[in-house]
């Protein structure tokens, strides 16, 4: 697949970030509130969440190569960050209120 600009740049500041953050390491000595704000700052945690309510606003394509890029580095981090996406974030996005949202 060929990859647009716009996306090769979101999977090599993954990659980076995962090179800094994730191999090499034991996450589960890790996974503490300090990691969990790095993938926020960075907009990994809820990539497919729009701008206006605190996410990426990241189109599926993006989302995908971020989940790839995650879990290979390390599986269950990659679990933990799909899972907020897509168990907490998008129901929400998608079914709540706007307070919910807002939230």
């Amino acid at each position: 697949m060929i990859l647009k600009k716009e996306h090769e740049l979101v999977k090599k500041s993954v990659s980076d970030f995962c090179q800094r953050e994730l191999y090499d390491t034991d996450l589960a000595e890790k996974m503490d509130r300090e990691f969990i704000d790095k993938l926020s700052k960075y907009k990994f945690s809820c990539p497919i969440v729009p701008k206006e309510y605190g996410g990426a606003g990241a189109d599926y394509v993006s989302y995908a190569l971020i989940m790839e890029e995650i879990s290979r580095a390390d599986a269950s981090c990659g679990t933990y960050v799909t899972a907020g996406a897509s168990l907490v974030a998008l129901p929400l996005i998608n079914f709540g209120t706007e307070e919910q949202k807002q939230k």
